[in-house]
C-alpha cells in the first residue's frame, strides 16, 4: 500500500511540474514566440513620430503590438509613457484601428544610474484588421527625466495566438489534479 502511495505522490508531483513547465511554455508562445513579424517600424525615441505607413490585410489578423525601448540613466522607475495608434489616411475613410497609451517601468530592482543601454519591450496587445489597406502608425512616446531613451521600436507579428481558455483550464486542472495526487500519496506515508 506504501508503494503505490509513493508512487501516486511522485506522480503527482511529476504532473504538477509538467503543468507549471507547459504554462511557462504556453505563455512565452502566445507573448512573443507566435506569428511572423510584418512590419519594425523606428519611432522618434522623444516627442510624436511622423506618421510613418505600413501595410496591413485581414490574413494577417490578430496582429500583435510589440513596443521596444532601449535606454540608460535611472535604474528602477519609469522609462517613458507611450500612446500608439494605427489607422488610416485621409484617402481612406478608415478610424482608428489600434489605439493602447500607457506607461513603461523598469522591471529590474536595481536603483541608481547605468549608463549600461538596456533594453525593454511592452506588449501592446492584439487587434483585428477590418480591410486590406495602407495604414499609418502614429506614435508620441515622453521619456522619463531620469533616463537617455536611445531608441523606440513598433514590431507588428502577424497571425500571433491569443489566449485559449481550454488550454488555460487544461493546465490549471493538471496542476490541480497533480498536486491533489502528491498530497493524497503523502497523506498515506504519515498514517
Amino acid at each position: 500500500m506504501a508503494g503505490q502511495r509513493s508512487a501516486l505522490n511522485t506522480l503527482g508531483g511529476w504532473l504538477a511540474v509538467l503543468a507549471i513547465a507547459g504554462g511557462l511554455f504556453y505563455v512565452l508562445y502566445v507573448i512573443s514566440w507566435s506569428g511572423d513579424t510584418v512590419a519594425r517600424i523606428e519611432l522618434a525615441p522623444q516627442g510624436r513620430s511622423e506618421e510613418l505607413p505600413v501595410a496591413l490585410s485581414p490574413e494577417m489578423d490578430p496582429v500583435r503590438g510589440v513596443l521596444g525601448l532601449e535606454y540608460s540613466g535611472r535604474l528602477g522607475g519609469r522609462i517613458a509613457t507611450y500612446d500608439v495608434a494605427i489607422g488610416g489616411d485621409e484617402d481612406v475613410d478608415i478610424k482608428d484601428i489600434f489605439t493602447e497609451s500607457g506607461i513603461a517601468n523598469d522591471p529590474s530592482d536595481e536603483s541608481g544610474r547605468s549608463s549600461r543601454v538596456r533594453g525593454h519591450s511592452v506588449n501592446l496587445g492584439t487587434f483585428e484588421v477590418p480591410v486590406d489597406a495602407g495604414y499609418l502608425v502614429r506614435a508620441d512616446i515622453e521619456p522619463s527625466s531620469r533616463v537617455d531613451l536611445e531608441s523606440a521600436t513598433l514590431s507588428l507579428t502577424a497571425n500571433s495566438a491569443e489566449w485559449d481558455l481550454r488550454i488555460i483550464g487544461g493546465l490549471g486542472l493538471a496542476l490541480i489534479l497533480g498536486l491533489g495526487m502528491g498530497m493524497a500519496g503523502r497523506g498515506g506515508k504519515a498514517g
